[in-house]
């Protein structure tokens, strides 16, 4: 049995995903983002006969980097409120303008869905945890604007430059394009470049 509850945009009560890993491994394995899941054989016995069945330990993996996904996605700062205050995860929700159009609220969003599958695969391999602590919150100490034009620093150069400065203690952020890209026009904030933790920013 998965251990995947799809929310489909009805506010099911115990949903912890936005995609199914049949879905997963559709749209990761195919761009390679992760691998394919082998099929297993078992040796039969004198009462049961030999079986296939994928690997239980990379579906368990993968379901698991799925529902996590997911739980980083759930505290983002998106647009609208959620339709139930009790509800964990982030959609369905209301009140979400994108384009000028207001989005269904028994809807999830494709980009949600996408983002979902890749951070997923990002868990999977390793490559970042989205959900470790984060000390003092990525905090800004200072930001600084400066025009140059060619290079000498002048006021109303035809050239800009933006900085900003942490605390030393303060954690690296970064931004991951082919999550947080997509889900632009639904969220109030973009995690790695706010200049402080959305949520949670990533961290690899």
């Amino acid at each position: 049995m998965s251990a995947i509850i799809v929310e489909d945009g009805t506010g099911i009560a115990d949903a912890n995903a936005y995609a199914g890993l049949a879905a997963a491994d559709a749209y990761l394995v195919r761009r390679g983002l992760w691998p394919e899941t082998p099929i297993v054989e078992t040796d039969g016995t004198d009462d049961e006969p030999p079986t296939a069945a994928p690997d239980a330990s990379m579906v368990a993996a993968k379901e698991a980097a799925i529902i996590r996904a997911a739980d980083a996605l759930n505290v983002l700062f998106w647009k609208g409120e959620t339709r139930s205050p009790l509800s964990l995860m982030a959609w369905p929700r209301s009140g979400v303008e994108v384009d000028g159009r207001k989005l269904p609220i028994d809807a999830v969003p494709l980009a949600v869905v996408r983002a979902n599958m890749e951070l997923a695969a990002l868990i999977y391999n390793g490559t970042a945890d989205p959900l470790a602590p984060v000390e003092r919150g990525g905090k800004v100490i200072s930001k600084s604007e400066s025009y140059a034009e060619g290079n000498v620093d002048v006021i109303g150069g035809d050239s800009k430059s933006y900085s900003v400065t942490y605390s030393e203690a303060a954690p690296v952020e970064t931004y991951l394009p082919a999550v947080y890209g997509i889900l632009r026009p639904y969220l109030r904030a973009i995690p790695g470049q706010s200049g402080s933790v959305v949520g949670r920013v990533v961290r690899g």
